[in-house]
């Protein structure tokens, strides 16, 4: 049984765009008449790996150390914003929820200002926050151009990205938790969340990038959107499922979309393929 062209061409994806097509095909015929396969696959796999990871390492990164510097730092100011955003759209949604009789808002003493929580508007409210900080993150993809002349855009960008929100969502868990709890108690589910959630989010950007890359390179723009739209939707969702399940299931939905990684990684998502998308149109202009 030989590998799906699916498997075949997802492995050739892996090596940069000068070994495919010098190689390419041979690497395609290879396979096809190889009497091993699936062992030959993941040897054209990890090679590929290698190679795409050589084009960094032959290419010092200390030159681009500021521009690396700059992919970790966008989701900081991402982060800023949602923290500004939520509160004060969640109190309005609180509000509009009272008035139409499904929401409650109240004054407590200790509990200072009380929103309806499960109050279907703040879900709204939320959404709305995170799709303007996407949609903003989007537009500003194109001030980024210094950004962008790095080796390897397709690993390094989503790379740096990740970090820079696993980051700032640390730095958050860590003031939050150290300041509240006792230390004897600091473990907080979501430190489980953040490492699994980076990690996982990582790989589905990555294959996602290179895909949305060749689409776009192929002409193939409305496919590309496509996969922006999916990547964003997979994203909130893979991230509120392993919340969900390090806080267990009576953690309501708006705890979820408020706290932790999943607003900060949603918003990052379309800002990743928008840094990607600035870049192509910069080597085609260059090439023209």
């Amino acid at each position: 049984m030989r590998p799906p062209a699916r498997l075949v061409a997802a492995a050739l994806a892996l090596y940069p765009p000068h070994v495919r097509r010098r190689y390419g095909e041979e690497i395609v015929d290879l396979l096809a008449h190889s009497p091993r396969p699936w062992r030959d696959l993941t040897n054209v796999a990890w090679n590929a790996t290698l190679e795409r990871f050589g084009t960094v390492r032959r290419a010092p990164l200390r030159p681009y150390a500021a521009r690396m510097g700059a992919l970790l730092f966008a989701p900081m100011m991402f982060h800023i914003a949602v923290t500004v955003g939520m509160p004060v759209s969640s109190i309005l949604a609180g509000a509009i929820g009272a008035l139409v009789g499904r929401g409650t808002v109240s004054v407590s003493g200790d509990a200072g200002l009380q929103a309806g929580f499960e109050d279907g508007p703040l879900v709204g409210s939320i959404a709305v926050v995170v799709t303007v900080i996407a949609v903003l993150g989007v537009r500003a993809a194109r001030l980024w151009t210094d950004a962008l002349r790095l080796p390897a855009l397709p690993v390094v960008v989503p790379a740096m990205v990740v970090l820079g929100a696993a980051g700032t969502t640390v730095a958050q868990l860590a003031y939050t938790t150290l300041a509240n709890v006792p230390m004897d108690d600091a473990l907080d589910p979501a430190w489980v969340a953040v490492p699994v959630s980076t990690v996982l989010w990582w790989i589905l950007l990555t294959a996602l990038v290179t895909r949305h890359r060749g689409l776009v390179r192929q002409g193939r723009t409305a496919a590309a959107r496509l996969v922006v739209v999916a990547a964003t939707a997979v994203t909130a969702g893979m991230c509120m499922t392993v919340h969900l399940l390090a806080t267990g299931p009576q953690a309501p939905v708006t705890f979820l979309l408020m706290t932790g990684f999943t607003p900060l990684a949603t918003a990052c998502t379309p800002f990743t393929f928008a840094l990607l998308r600035v870049a192509h149109r910069r080597e085609v202009a260059a090439g023209g």
